[in-house]
């Protein structure tokens, strides 16, 4: 009975009565509260290797997890990106402007939307790290193959290399999500710049382990060949959620065409809005 007015929404033990789920950011460098989305999530990143149970079985398991920190933009504690009660990271910033161009190449981190975003991928990938080296150190990491993909990118405007028009959705980042892959004994990291979607994780994690598989529901064989056609059809819809956008159409959306490298915005046509 007495369990919501003493937890009082995460705010137990809190004599300064900080909020836990809402964060507020002042600037780009300064907020404060606790961002509650976000530390759900992130708190499984952050315990992933206590969780980790490693055992001598013989057996090929599947593990997918999924996980929306870097859906949760948020002002985090430089340079670890760790959630804090009160963040202030004005020297930080100004002392390490230049982390945001590397080999030639950079990106713009102007406003709190890009930041904000900044920080949650930092966060999350750096997370993710710890946890691999968690696998290394138990002997697991090189007998596994292990995927990172996300479910979309995001127009943050963060170069003008990648505005290809004059709209919100004329961005390539928009359409350009994560995906890493390391491989069963892999121990070079690279960059490969070949066209790949997110759609390619079926088969990717199929390699060399199943022949010739098929999708149980539809009974289409799994495959990646209609992603080599010269030219790319891309829609961008205004509707995303299946409630609203299903069926045999799509819903009401950009359409664009692009061939060859998805990065260099001349490479990118738009067809109109249909």
């Amino acid at each position: 009975l007495m369990q919501v007015g003493l937890y009082n929404e995460g705010r137990y033990y809190n004599p300064d009565n900080i909020d836990t789920s809402e964060q507020t950011a002042t600037s780009i460098s300064t907020a404060v509260g606790l961002p509650g989305n976000f530390m759900t999530s992130y708190s499984v990143l952050k315990s992933l290797p206590g969780m980790t149970v490693v055992t001598d079985e013989k057996v090929n398991t599947l593990l997918c997890m999924v996980n929306s920190a870097t859906h949760e933009p948020a002002i985090l504690s430089e340079p670890e990106y760790e959630p804090a009660a009160e963040v202030d990271n004005s020297e930080y910033d100004l002392a390490h402007a230049s982390r945001f161009s590397v080999d030639g190449q950079t990106i713009f981190v102007n406003d709190l939307l890009q930041m904000s975003h900044y920080h949650v991928n930092m966060a999350s990938l750096m997370r993710i790290g710890e946890w691999l080296d968690h696998l290394r150190a138990q002997g697991v990491y090189d007998n596994t193959r292990i995927i990172i993909t996300a479910d979309h990118g995001r127009n943050q405007a963060l170069s003008d290399d990648y505005i290809f028009g004059s709209e919100v959705y004329d961005d390539i980042c928009f359409y350009n999500p994560l995906l890493m892959v390391k491989d069963f004994g892999e121990t070079e990291f690279k960059t490969d710049y070949s066209f790949m979607t997110n759609a390619d994780c079926p088969v990717l994690a199929f390699k060399d382990l199943i022949e010739d598989p098929v999708n149980p529901f539809t009974g289409n064989k799994v495959e990646d060949s209609a992603k080599y056609a010269e030219e790319r059809i891309v829609h961008y819809s205004f509707s995303w959620q299946p409630d609203k956008n299903n069926g045999g159409t799509f819903a009401r959306g950009a359409w664009f065409s692009v061939k060859g490298n998805i990065l260099d915005k001349n490479n990118w046509t738009t067809l109109g809005v249909y």
